[in-house]
């Protein structure tokens, strides 16, 4: 039984590696091509790398000192 036709909004994507074409209806950006013979990460340019890095605080160095007690 057909009830209605309805319209989904979507983005038409093409892969800068392989030339693939498709549609997607997710809100995000996929992370990879979705053609199974590419697969790139970099399907839409060419991905920037270390502009997120965390910088941690250097830890502070700590004297080990072997103490002898009696107990």
């Amino acid at each position: 039984m057909i009830l209605r036709d309805v319209m989904v909004h979507g983005k038409e994507l093409q892969c800068e590696v392989c030339q693939f074409i498709w549609v997607s209806i997710a809100k995000e950006l996929p992370e990879n091509c979705p053609d199974r013979a590419c697969r790139s990460r970099e399907w839409n340019g060419v991905k920037k790398r270390g502009a997120n890095k965390i910088k941690l605080p250097k830890p502070v160095k700590v004297k080990w000192v072997e103490e002898e007690t009696d107990f």
